[in-house]
């Protein structure tokens, strides 16, 4: 396998920019924060006004709110940071993956898969959101890629640097915990190979190893003590925990979800692609099968499980899997083609022009413009401002951060709304989006409360109307 060269640094180059340029014009486009990024910009502000325990109290882990400070303060404002943040984190993020499948494989392959991370929609959707994500897939991403050089080169200071970021991911989301399996099992790997082909077992891998992982441990420990846990939050929270309502599914529900998901994130192409992909796994560097297909089981034990007791499941929470079958899509693309161009020497171009064309249209569809219904919560935000320090539920998100400040979640089974109401000055919901999703529990905020004011005024086709329900009149 030839080493890494100028024509590397100048594709891994061209890649990062296509992704920056994809994420950043997405993240222009942007109107309203999303549902759960309130969270995160309210967290950033009271951690960086020293309210720690406030800032932490939902859960959430301070690393994405602390690059939004930061960024925040480059920028000019939260909002804005937090945009930079995510999209500069998240096309970085393409360094490590093309280093990784560039080991794994080779130059050619490591483009490809370079490629599809670069455009594959619901990855830049997310990386151009007020999300965790952006950050979290860079530090992930590295901390696996260095995990994997550090195993396979017997390097000190790489599995030092893997255990470092991935301490770091976990600080970021409750799925870092994976990075700190991922070092000892690649070293394991490493060993046991050289074992079974009565090698010279490279035992210092091992030491190197347990290095890292202490280094992931001092990082990552600080956060697990305040929580009293491994997290709150994530599909690591939602495994570990259990709702109350309703009658959790079983198993095959569960991965009946898993695989329809991984289907939309992968738009089914990844998936079709990474399946044959197996047929050319001879051509990946050892153990570089082993560690991929580790990598995307492991990850998807923790949504499986949430899935299992009870929580929906989400595609955010399965980009990592499909992020890993990448290479093996990658692999599959430049191995038809070779087949192809025995038989027939324009295959390289048909190839190219093809996956041209993929790419053209991941890109499209993430760029496309959306209209965005519920920009009636500014104004709903704006008039609750006007009314002092009221308590507020609503049945989403958005509000917390046009209003500045926490507001509570109007309980989703309608016999837990009354109780709810007791401590509310004002609800505001969409009453749409609130009869497709929880039905009934509009009707029993209006067995107590009747509308205060309505946003916008008049009917609007292409917006959903925002409603205040009050105890008084209005």
């Amino acid at each position: 396998m030839d080493a890494w060269d100028r024509r590397d640094t100048r594709a891994a180059a061209g890649i990062v920019g296509l992704a920056f340029a994809i994420r950043l014009v997405r993240a222009s486009m942007q109107t309203l924060v999303g549902t759960d990024s309130p969270a995160f910009l309210l967290s950033a502000v009271e951690i960086e006004s020293g309210d720690w325990a406030t800032g932490l109290k939902t859960g959430i882990h301070p690393g994405y709110p602390l690059a939004i400070s930061l960024f925040g303060m480059i920028f000019g404002g939260h909002e804005t940071g937090a945009y930079a943040a995510s999209v500069f984190f998240s096309s970085l993020a393409m360094v490590p993956f093309y280093a990784l499948v560039r080991d794994m494989a080779d130059r050619r392959v490591a483009i490809v898969a370079g490629l599809f991370f670069a455009c594959l929609p619901y990855h830049a959707l997310e990386h151009a959101d007020i999300m965790t994500e952006g950050l979290f897939h860079f530090l992930f991403v590295t901390s696996v890629t260095l995990s994997w050089y550090g195993a396979t080169r017997e390097n000190a200071a790489w599995c030092a640097l893997a255990g470092f970021t991935g301490g770091l991911a976990y600080l970021t989301r409750a799925e870092g915990v994976y990075t700190g399996v991922a070092l000892p099992g690649i070293a394991f790997f490493v060993v046991a190979r050289a074992l079974w082909r009565k090698e010279r077992p490279p035992w210092a891998t091992l030491a190197y190893a347990l290095l890292g992982a202490a280094l992931w441990i001092a990082v990552a420990s600080p956060l697990m003590l305040w929580f009293g846990g491994l997290s709150m939050r994530g599909s690591v929270g939602a495994a570990l925990g259990t709702r109350e309502e309703g009658t959790p599914p079983g198993l095959v529900v569960a991965l009946g979800r898993y695989a329809f998901w991984m289907f939309r994130a992968s738009f089914g192409v990844v998936l079709a692609l990474a399946a044959t992909g197996l047929v050319f796994a001879r051509r990946l560097k050892p153990p570089g099968l082993l560690y991929l297909a580790c990598l995307v089981a492991g990850y998807s034990l923790g949504p499986i499980r949430a899935s299992m007791n009870g929580y929906p499941m989400s595609p955010r929470y399965i980009l990592v899997p499909v992020l890993f079958l990448v290479p093996l899509a990658a692999l599959a693309c430049v191995g038809l083609v070779e087949a192809a161009q025995r038989r027939w020497r324009a295959a390289p171009r048909v190839g190219a022009a093809v996956l041209g064309l993929l790419f053209v249209g991941f890109a499209v569809r993430t760029v496309h413009p959306r209209v965005e219904p519920e920009e009636a919560v500014k104004d709903a935000a704006a008039w609750l401002k006007t009314r002092g320090d009221a308590r507020v539920l609503t049945d989403g998100g958005r509000l917390a951060w046009y209003m500045r400040k926490r507001v509570g979640l109007l309980p989703g089974e309608p016999d837990r709304v009354i109780a709810a109401l007791a401590d509310a000055d004002y609800v505001v919901i969409n009453p749409g989006r609130l009869d497709r999703n929880r039905p009934g529990v509009r009707e029993r905020v209006e067995e107590v409360m009747r509308p205060a004011a309505r946003f916008p005024e008049r009917a609007d086709p292409e917006r959903e109307t925002i409603v205040i329900y009050s105890r008084g009149s209005r």
